[in-house]
Formats: structure tokens, sequence, C-alpha cells
């Protein structure tokens, strides 16, 4: 799981809209994690609200499946998702309606309902062997309670938003606790960088 957030865990300012918080070496950066991957996921809030295209920038021989959970079918063909990027572009959704707006031989809909441990069950039939989870905060949240995360990988800038801004991990009990062992830490960009690697007991 890739977060980027501010100081006091933030990452947004508000729900349903973008906020860059990472400089451009720090982006670079988030390349290099993304092309190790076989797929890449988000949510339907961060598809909607960021608009992203999930692309790894440098040359690879096989794209990382952009993958989107979409339970109720938001997701608009004007997404830049939904440009022609030889990317395969995989959305799993309650919503019948998607299988007609994505029809490129990219696009595979995934219908029916779905947890995110059926979502994992799907990838893992297919040989997808590593999945980076991108949010949003709902998203990371479901994936840490499912016992999902094996690395946390948190690109901290230096401000704070407070308020109502929308937290890194949204949702989750009062009272739970998730234990990580801190790999590494580096400055890159305007980011401070640490990885952490889940305790299992």
């Amino acid at each position: 799981m890739k977060v980027a957030q501010s100081l006091d865990g933030k990452i947004a300012l508000r729900e349903g809209m973008r906020t860059y918080l990472t400089d451009g070496l720090a982006n670079a950066d988030v390349d290099q994690v993304r092309a190790g991957q076989q797929a890449i996921l988000v949510g339907s809030e961060t598809a909607l609200a960021d608009d992203p295209q999930l692309l790894v920038k440098q040359a690879v021989m096989y794209p990382p499946i952009r993958i989107v959970l979409d339970r109720r079918g938001r997701l608009q063909t004007s997404s830049r998702l939904h440009e022609q990027h030889g990317a395969p572009l995989w959305i799993f959704t309650e919503n019948a309606q998607l299988k007609t707006r994505f029809t490129a031989a990219n696009e595979r809909i995934f219908v029916g309902k779905w947890t995110i441990q059926t979502v994992i069950e799907v990838l893992a039939k297919a040989g997808v062997q590593s999945l980076l989870v991108e949010g949003g905060s709902t998203i990371q949240a479901a994936f840490l309670q499912a016992g999902l995360v094996d690395q946390l990988i948190i690109y901290q800038v230096a401000e704070l938003f407070g308020g109502n801004s929308l937290p890194a991990f949204a949702q989750m009990q009062s009272g739970e606790r998730y234990a990580f062992h801190e790999l590494s830490t580096e400055i890159i960009g305007n980011a401070r960088k640490s990885v952490f690697e889940r305790v299992v007991n």
C-alpha cells in the first residue's frame, strides 16, 4: 500500500477534492514503485476526484493492470483511465451497465457482489502476484482490516491539514491497532519516504 499524507495523517483537504502533496522527485519515485508491481488498485472516490491514469511513465514490457473498485458504477468513459494507453483496465462493480460503457479490448468488467477478499482471489487466479493499493481512504482501511497489507509505503510531506481534512485511513473502528516494522526511511523531494513491513504474530 502506498500513501501520500500530511504530518497529521491527512490525504486531502476534504473528501472528493484533489489535493497535490508530493513534488516531481517524489512522484518519480512512486513511478519506480509502480513499475515493480503487476497491478495498481484504487477506489471509485480516488478515480473520480483525482482522475488518474495510473500509468507507469517508464518503458516496461508489461504495464501494471489498473484496477478500480467501483461498486455503484459511477466511472464514466470521460475518465482518463478509459483513454487507450495499452495498460489493462479492470473494474469491479455491482452495476452491469458498466459493461456497455467500457468495451475496449484492454478493459474487463467484473460484475457481482464482491468483497476485498474476493477481488484478491480473482487476481490470484489470473496470476497476479503483486498489487499496489493507492487509495483512497476507505479502500486503504478495508485492506488493512482484511489483513492484506504486507508492506506500507508512506510519503509524508511537511504540512498540517487539520480540521475536517480526509484521513489516510477512514472508517476504521476505534481501538484497532496494526503493527508494522520500519524497513527504511529517506528524504525524496519534498517527502519523507518510509517503508514498513507488517508484523505477523
